[in-house]
């Protein structure tokens, strides 16, 4: 299926959403190792502080997925209270500009550079961040997630919602809005 693209597209690199109080990689690693569960554990903290992962909490989640050891389970415990306060900052300052001091209604007119005017083209924003900025902004035009149930879509998710885990299948038949945030990243 050949898709007519917007001539111009945005990538958001890590980083992005630094601005609404979003996490670098390594306060990712800082807020995991920080986590009750971590204390709890002391092999999985140990592992956490030897130098093999490199302070690389993705790199750390495949070791412990592939080799099924008793750290997994608490690693990924930490690792989901750690998206859950990423996710309340990042809910709390796209909200409210003067937490974050960011004009979200300027912030809002750059993302509707990237949808077109109209017809049969599309536009995309690529984004390597793992927040849900782009599904917590409610703004004009909000971008449609492809491949995600219609429930979970942007203008679905509320402040109030709770983050759902959820796998894209295998085969998905990808339509497309006219903004489409399409998340690269892990």
């Amino acid at each position: 299926m050949a898709v007519k693209a917007h001539p111009i597209v945005l990538l958001t690199g890590a980083g992005f959403t630094q601005n609404f109080g979003g996490f670098l990689a390594d306060q990712m690693w800082e807020k995991i190792l920080n986590q009750p569960v971590v204390y709890q554990t002391h092999s999985l903290r140990q592992t956490m502080l030897s130098q093999d992962n490199d302070l690389n909490f993705e790199k750390l989640y495949s070791l412990l997925r592939r080799r099924h050891e008793s750290e997994y389970p608490p690693f990924l415990n930490a690792l989901d209270l750690t998206f859950r306060q990423l996710d309340e900052v990042v809910r709390r300052n796209a909200k409210n500009s003067a937490d974050c001091q960011i004009n979200l209604e300027g912030l809002a007119l750059f993302f509707r550079q990237f949808e077109p005017a109209g017809g049969q083209t599309k536009g995309f924003i690529f984004s390597l961040n793992q927040d849900l900025l782009f599904e917590r902004m409610v703004y004009k035009g909000v971008p449609y997630l492809p491949g995600v149930q219609n429930e979970l879509q942007c203008q679905k998710v509320d402040e109030t919602r709770d983050i759902q885990k959820l796998r894209i299948p295998a085969e998905i038949n990808l339509s497309f809005e006219s903004l489409n945030v399409i998340k690269i990243h892990g």
